[in-house]
């Protein structure tokens, strides 16, 4: 996900596609290196190794992500859609595994709770 954040730095809009005004300023005016930045922050945040605490750290980096695409990133989806739906795509599978441990961490915590 990274090399995708990094590519929308230094991206320009296809000089073929015609984009809204708004759209144009909005890209003018650097929210594509706004978004970058704040996804930098976000996939540099740690994630401990104690498998409770893993999953809340994993948790709160996907709605990290997806707050920062729901904010700036709906803009520039409609600028460089390739580059976002690779980022959806990428954040889909991370929340699929989200929920795949959730389902393990469920079973673990009513085995421990029932001891």
């Amino acid at each position: 996900m990274q090399e995708t954040v990094d590519a929308l730095k230094g991206a320009k809009p296809d000089e073929n596609v015609v984009l809204h005004p708004k759209l144009l300023r909005v890209v003018e005016q650097g929210v594509p290196p706004r978004y970058a930045a704040a996804m930098e922050k976000t996939l540099a945040l740690s994630v401990s190794e104690v498998p409770g605490e893993y999953y809340d750290d994993c948790v709160e980096l996907i709605s990290q992500i997806a707050k920062n695409t729901r904010g700036p990133g709906r803009y520039i989806a409609n600028v460089f859609p390739g580059q976002m739906k690779e980022i959806r795509i990428q954040t889909d599978v991370i929340g699929r595994e989200i929920n795949t441990m959730s389902g393990v961490l469920a079973k673990l915590r009513e085995q421990l709770g029932g001891c």
